[in-house]
């Protein structure tokens, strides 16, 4: 693809990608060897877009999704086309917690980690938003991003084509993503879209207070340049103590790579009651740790602060705190 090629033309092996890639740090993917055309264990990738962040003469993180996407063999699944989603839909939850949709200035997006895995989030989200005076609905064209490695397999403009045509189906009304990766996945097709914790960042003195002292450790993710200031407004909007923690990847789901990450991540966020997560995928991975500290997307401490848990009862870790 000429478009991959460019990229990795560009690059001049410095090695800034080697020192910040979370994976290499253990014995995974080695981005520089990627952008030199060698294999470079891109299978280990985690797709945090470290790389890129520090990179001032390309964007070593497209070249490594289209690479492993490669490696792996990757396809577009039939449950996309059936669905619009790369993972099959979760009933859980679904039928209990009904979104509460009211016609207001935007839309809503899941994103399909949150619609596989945990659709009570959509739930929370719209508490969310309502606690804030702003009513929404659902997305029209409510799908998959197209950031996930099975879209790799298209070209630059195919993608291009199925993010505008779901910022069409807005309308011109902003999309609020509970999903960072979806956001931005958006906004480089020039689709207006943000993320929850801006968008209540933005409304933060009409969000509500906790009663009662809730200590709260907070893991913006991989997107946490865009992230972590607003989650920390949000945290101290709501009356909780942020823990000023040390913060990290979760490594997705890449074996032998996420679970010395996940210790980390669990060692700088101990003494904590909740931790705060902006991202449906780190989620899942904090949630399903043995013995963890129990975590929470954002939105959900925002209804949990207007008197709303009911979202908790579908976790695997519940906080001790409420």
């Amino acid at each position: 693809m000429a478009e991959i090629a460019d990229r990795m033309a560009k690059c001049i092996q410095c090695g800034a990608c080697e020192k910040v890639c979370p994976s290499f740090r253990f014995g995974g993917c080695d981005p520089k060897e990627v952008m030199a055309g060698k294999p470079g264990n891109v299978t280990k990738c985690v797709q945090c877009g470290a790389c890129s962040r520090v990179c001032k003469n390309t964007d070593p993180v497209t070249v490594m999704l289209y690479m492993k996407a490669k490696a792996v063999g990757s396809s577009i699944p039939m449950v996309y086309r059936e669905t619009g989603f790369v993972r099959p839909v979760s009933d859980v939850s679904r039928s209990e917690l009904r979104p509460v949709w009211k016609d207001g200035g935007q839309y809503l997006m899941s994103g399909c980690i949150v619609e596989s895995f945990a659709p009570f989030l959509i739930y929370a989200g719209t508490v969310a938003m309502e606690v804030v005076g702003e009513g929404c609905t659902e997305l029209p064209k409510n799908t998959c991003c197209t950031y996930p490695l099975p879209f790799r397999t298209m070209t630059f403009a195919e993608r291009d084509a199925i993010k505008k045509d779901m910022g069409d189906s807005a309308s011109g009304k902003p999309i609020v993503a509970l999903c960072p990766g979806c956001e931005a996945e958006l906004r480089r097709s020039d689709v207006n879209a943000t993320h929850i914790v801006n968008f209540l960042a933005d409304r933060k003195d009409k969000l509500p207070k906790f009663h009662k002292k809730i200590k709260v450790a907070i893991e913006p993710g991989c997107h946490y340049s865009d992230l972590l200031d607003d989650m920390i407004a949000v945290t101290k909007a709501l009356g909780a103590e942020y823990v000023d923690n040390d913060f990290g990847c979760c490594g997705k789901a890449v074996q032998g790579i996420t679970e010395p990450l996940m210790e980390e991540r669990e060692a700088e966020v101990e003494g904590a009651d909740v931790i705060l997560v902006a991202c449906p995928m780190c989620f899942t991975r904090y949630d399903a740790y043995p013995n963890g500290v129990p975590v929470m997307h954002v939105a959900e401490l925002v209804a949990a602060a207007a008197g709303d848990t009911r979202t908790l009862a579908y976790h695997k870790l519940r906080p001790a705190v409420f």
